[in-house]
């Protein structure tokens, strides 16, 4: 028995389970909204777990001894597992892959929004770096409040985008709800090149 995925997969006693809401460590698509924090779109743990402590939105999980107790234990009800349990749902977690992405055909657009996503002017990369196209920060960005840099990996699979679901694709990421120049400078973009930069997203 994989003692991760059955802890994954478990009833936590109030009919819920970590799968009810990340589908094989995927995600539900939705955004859902808690009364401490607000709007939170479900995350994706796809191949995005492993070097990106720490964890939620809010970069309030350091562990995922923590992220067990904030998550199964305080939210969904469940029982308070044991460090081998954690340990074997960690390793589980870290074990997926980040699913196939279907890239772009127009290699020229992508290629043009790799050398805009890497340029200094524009900064993408001050925060989307590394393996995981993150630095594993919190920061505010202008979309609200102080928040953990995700993974880019496979992004394009994951709308809506951003933590509370407001950019319903990743050109509207470049929109009135993406932050300004807070998020990376692309208020100075042309639309042609924001849509470059969507291209190049969409392949990762």
């Amino acid at each position: 028995e994989d003692t991760g995925h059955a802890v994954f997969h478990s009833n936590t006693g109030g009919r819920i389970a970590c799968v009810s809401c990340h589908p094989e460590a995927g995600d539900d698509g939705r955004v859902w909204t808690f009364s401490n924090t607000g709007a939170r779109r479900t995350q994706t743990l796809l191949g995005t777990i492993k070097d990106t402590a720490p964890y939620h939105w809010g970069g309030d999980a350091p562990s995922m001894h923590t992220f067990a107790e904030t998550v199964f234990n305080q939210r969904m009800g469940g029982q308070v597992l044991r460090g081998d349990q954690v340990g074997a749902l960690q390793g589980w977690l870290e074990a997926t892959k980040t699913p196939p992405v279907d890239v772009p055909s127009d290699t020229a657009a992508i290629a043009r929004g790799k050398q805009l996503f890497a340029s200094s002017a524009v900064g993408c990369t001050s925060c989307h770096s590394g393996p995981k196209l993150t630095n594993n920060q919190t920061v505010d960005v202008g979309t609200g409040g102080a928040f953990q840099v995700p993974s880019l990996l496979g992004v394009s699979a994951h709308a809506p985008f951003l933590h509370d679901g407001c950019a319903k694709t990743l050109l509207d990421r470049f929109g009135s709800c993406g932050g300004g120049d807070k998020h990376g400078h692309t208020s100075g973009l042309t639309e042609a090149e924001k849509k470059d930069l969507a291209t190049y997203l969409e392949s990762l």
